[in-house]
């Protein structure tokens, strides 16, 4: 048998859910992207499409705007941010080796070695050889 106290209990309960629902699908705009999106972390708020309504379709929402402006490279059979980044760190990566490698650093160095090792990873010939 249930108490007046558990029947006041879930009735607020219940309001509360409610209120909390309601607040979710507010008609307030979303917030403005920031200035430079490459400078933030976190949300891409320009990946946002918001001419469509979040509850009609939240993925489209929430990816339109990166879909409609995003060409995966014709080499991949997919691209998204982890594949970008990936790329970014590769690139990055192979310039700071052919730096070490150009300003020939001094021997018994970290940086030494790792010229020497991107040096002999390139050397197609020797390892063809």
């Amino acid at each position: 048998m249930l108490s007046r106290s558990s029947g006041l209990v879930s009735t607020v309960l219940l309001v509360a859910a409610l209120a909390s629902v309601a607040s979710c699908h507010s008609s307030a705009p979303p917030p403005e992207p920031p200035a430079s999106p490459a400078a933030s972390h976190g949300l891409d708020l320009t990946a946002l499409d918001r001419s469509v309504d979040p509850g009609d379709d939240f993925y489209a929402f929430a990816n339109g705007a990166w879909l409609k402006r995003t060409e995966i490279p014709g080499d991949r059979s997919t691209w998204g941010p982890s594949e970008a980044m990936t790329e970014e760190t590769a690139q990055r990566t192979r310039q700071l080796l052919e730096e070490a490698a150009r300003v020939e650093p001094a021997a018994g160095t970290v940086r030494q070695q790792a010229a020497d090792y991107y040096a002999s990873y390139m050397d197609e010939a020797e390892i063809e050889g």
